[in-house]
């Protein structure tokens, strides 16, 4: 097997080709931030599938684009449960660590192959979730719609407007107040900040756990939440142990934290 690994800038698309192997293609439109992949040809066994994923993972790291687009076109390779979970170790929660914001996908033509790649996130309760697309142009839409953040009562709108040269987040903001408006994003960015770090953490909580965290949030004591919850205390006090040792919690204020930040 040859792969090629490839630097090549086409500067009319401001797109890098960054690797070309005998099944997957990737390439990086860096204005966007977007990395494309397509399968030129489907891998024919498990191994051949996760070496092209262990590539594109690397290339992932290296340039950390914000948005990732899938074509699969050619795809027909069906995925077990053990490489289902190999996936989202080895692939998706790195990949989210840096710094993946959206996934799509464009859907296979082995319509069987790319109903286990949707499984493939929703029985693991994936970090990422992505949206699936019948076309490129609706998944382009998605990827990059306007991004929009509103700040305090009086909802004033930061609209994205991509990324420079230098990977630097461009927004638009109107204000009135500009100390005000700074404080209220500084904000947001924590929040942002608090989502990224813990998206993972808060991912391992189970449905009734996450229940039991709202509640905790919301200022209920034990007991309220076994009369709300139809549970026992003893129940209650035993996943809020099990809360705060996956998601790290030292004190009550967390809970609250979580709640604003996570829907749920």
């Amino acid at each position: 097997m040859i792969n090629y690994y490839i630097e090549e800038v086409f500067n009319n698309l401001n797109m890098i080709e960054v690797y070309r192997g005998d099944f997957l293609s990737i390439s990086y439109e860096k204005e966007d931030s977007l990395f494309i992949q397509y399968w030129v040809n489907s891998p024919t066994t498990i191994d051949e599938f996760k070496q092209e994923m262990l590539i594109y993972t690397s290339f992932y790291k290296k340039h950390k684009p914000r948005y990732t687009l899938w074509i699969q076109e050619n795809m027909t390779i069906k995925l077990d449960l053990e490489t289902q979970v190999w996936i989202e170790e080895s692939v998706n929660i790195p990949c989210l660590e840096y710094g993946n914001k959206k996934c799509a996908f464009v859907v296979s033509k082995d319509v069987l192959a790319h109903i286990a790649v949707i499984d493939t996130f929703d029985k693991l309760n994936s970090c990422i979730v992505p949206k699936h697309f019948t076309t490129e142009e609706k998944a382009r839409e998605w990827l990059f719609e306007e991004e929009q953040l509103y700040i305090d009562n009086e909802k004033k709108k930061i609209t994205y407007e991509g990324v420079d040269d230098e990977g630097n987040v461009i927004v638009k903001i109107p204000v009135s107040n500009i100390k005000k408006t700074f404080k209220s994003l500084n904000s947001l960015l924590e929040e942002e900040k608090f989502q990224l770090i813990n998206e993972y953490k808060f991912n391992l909580l189970t449905k009734r756990e996450k229940e039991v965290l709202k509640n905790v949030a919301l200022g209920q004591n034990h007991q309220e939440i076994s009369d709300n919850l139809y549970i026992s205390i003893h129940t209650v006090r035993t996943h809020i142990k099990n809360i705060r040792l996956k998601l790290e919690i030292s004190d009550n204020k967390e809970f609250s934290k979580f709640l604003k930040v996570f829907s749920f």
